[in-house]
């Protein structure tokens, strides 16, 4: 009867150690796959990291290249606002800015003035 109790307490001993050992080896197997899907998680993190960086110098160069661009528009506005100011005045001063121009030569004049603001 005590060898009996023994195998019983053996066979208990045995399965509860097999058990825990089985258990182990699934959290094992389990952790190691978290493991594996942190990894990846941050290399994609990383990844889209560099990208927004690369995407907010380009927006950077844009945004300098647009500002670029109005100062020169911004310039040529003011030279061709000063060129045309000069003509003013000098047509102003001449003598054929009182002289009254054919009526087919003004209506010429205003078909390309309107042409030029469409």
């Amino acid at each position: 009867m005590f060898s009996r109790i023994n195998q019983i307490i053996y066979g208990g001993l045995a399965a509860v150690i097999l058990g825990l050992g089985s258990w182990l080896w699934i959290q094992g197997q389990v952790l190691s796959s978290l493991k594996a899907e942190n990894q990846t998680q941050a290399q994609t993190i990383s990844q889209l990291e560099q990208n927004q960086e690369r995407l907010n110098q380009q927006l950077i160069a844009e945004q300098q290249a647009v500002e670029k661009q109005q100062r020169i528009a911004n310039e040529l506005k003011a030279k061709s606002e000063q060129s045309r100011e000069k003509v003013r005045i000098i047509l102003q001063k001449e003598p054929c800015a009182n002289t009254a121009m054919p009526s087919d030569v003004t209506d010429s004049i205003k078909r390309l003035h309107h042409k030029g603001k469409d």
